[in-house]
Formats: C-alpha cells, structure tokens, sequence
C-alpha cells in the first residue's frame, strides 16, 4: 500500500517518518483562502485522493485559535511580529484538523487535536531576534515548538507536542491502527 503526505510541511514530513518507513509527499494544489479551517484538511487530502485512489492519503492543517479568533500564518515579518506580540504572555489553543482518505476502500476520516500552548512574556528585542533567527512565515501564529530550545517563547504545552508541530502523531497512529492500517 501506498501513502502520501498530502502537504509541503517538512515539519508534517518529518513527524510522519515515526508511523511509516516509507511514503511519497505530493502537495496539494488549492486555494487555502477559499475553504474554512475545518475543512482544509479534507479538501487537501481529496485533492490529492482524487489522483492516487488505491494510496491511502494523509493532510493536515494547523492553526493558532486566541480569545476565539483564528491566527494563521503570517504574510511578513511585520505580521509575524504583531502575532507573537499577541500571543506573549498568554494561552491560546494549537488546533490540528487531521484527515485521511482512501477512496478504493471508500475510507474518509477526519479528527482534530488540541493543545493549550502559553507563552512567556516576550520582549520585543527577543521577538525581533526570533523572526531574524527563524522562518515564522509558513507557520501558524508565526512560530514553532521546535524552536522553543534556542528562544524560550513557550512557557507551557498541555496537550500533544506533535499537535503544536503541525501533525499530531500519537492521535493519527491510533486512528489508523484502528482502522487497520498498520504503522510502526
């Protein structure tokens, strides 16, 4: 059986080599803006589903909720710096809505995953440094755990790291399992 990451995400990449030694990434290609966040996901994985139907196809679509409004990703590092800003000092909520496919079982399964993630209070020197430092532009709120060693912007993660990463691992490999799929 094949599989595809329905993603560009290195990060979603990375995370997914803990369930499969092997699978294929094929980007899907969609207009992100015309879909709400709930249902990116599944629109990403037809995409890409319509095209392989015997893979079993794996999207994924994370962002930043605060005070009940949606932060996505940032369209420059002036945008960047007003995200983290936002989010200093505060909890906000890591959402990840997570789908898979396989049309030549006629499978079509979507869950999501929350994390509360709060911030310490950040400078703007160490803001400014982050943006200088990292990529925080194809990330949702602007930032990555993955980056937390080196800049402390992270206080506290309740909930799964990988949700906060961008593909909630340990939730997708129980799924999958128990729909039969077999992972590592």
């Amino acid at each position: 059986m094949d599989v595809i990451l329905a993603s560009s995400s290195p990060r979603r990449a990375k995370l997914l080599t803990q369930l499969f030694d092997d699978f294929k990434i094929i980007p899907p290609k969609i207009d992100e803006s015309k879909y709400p966040v709930e249902t990116l996901s599944t629109e990403k994985c037809k995409k890409v589903a319509l095209m392989h139907k015997s893979s079993l196809v794996i999207a994924a679509d994370t962002f930043v909720l605060l005070d009940g409004e949606v932060i996505g990703k940032p369209e420059n590092d002036e945008a960047a710096f007003k995200m983290l800003k936002l989010l200093s000092g505060k909890t906000h909520q890591v959402i990840t809505y997570y789908t898979f496919m396989m049309l030549s079982e006629h499978l079509l399964f979507t869950s999501s995953a929350v994390s509360n993630v709060t911030f310490n209070d950040l400078s703007d020197e160490t803001i400014k440094n982050y943006i200088a430092a990292s990529m925080p532009l194809d990330k949702a709120g602007g930032y990555g755990l993955q980056e937390n060693d080196e800049f402390h912007l992270i206080k506290e993660v309740d909930g799964s790291l990988t949700n906060v990463i961008g593909l909630p691992i340990e939730m997708l490999k129980i799924d999958l399992n128990r729909l039969g799929f077999k992972t590592k």
